[in-house]
């Protein structure tokens, strides 16, 4: 199990933030690091993409732990929903590129709150 906790629970960003928290684990194997991801999603009808910005390898020291993590945030773009299309950002934590183990949604926007293209 690996978790993702976030300073101060925050979960919403300004573009040029830092995005900082710890992961925890507790795991049935010995893994030598993690790694933080921090990628945007666009998604339409039938269509999603990813683009990963950031990554951080984090060092785990044994069976169960926690260390901590630090990522600058782009300035583009931001996270909006419209009626067809929208974007959402995400920090994942995952054992190499084989694929996340979890996930955790932020929001990044110059107001802090997701933008909202429709009514």
């Amino acid at each position: 199990m690996i978790r993702i906790v976030f300073d101060e629970d925050r979960r919403n960003y300004r573009p040029g933030e830092r995005v900082s928290g710890a992961l925890e684990w507790e795991q049935p194997a010995a893994r030598q690091a993690y790694q933080v991801r921090l990628t945007w999603f666009t998604g339409s009808k039938g269509a999603v993409e990813s683009h990963t910005v950031e990554r951080q390898e984090v060092l785990v020291a044994g069976y169960s732990g926690r260390a901590t993590f630090s990522l600058p945030l782009p300035e583009l773009p931001y996270s909006f929903a419209a009626k067809l299309v929208h974007v959402f950002w995400v920090v994942e934590a995952g054992f190499g590129d084989a694929g996340h183990d979890v996930r955790e949604a932020i929001v990044v926007s110059p107001t802090g709150e997701e933008i909202q293209l429709h009514r």
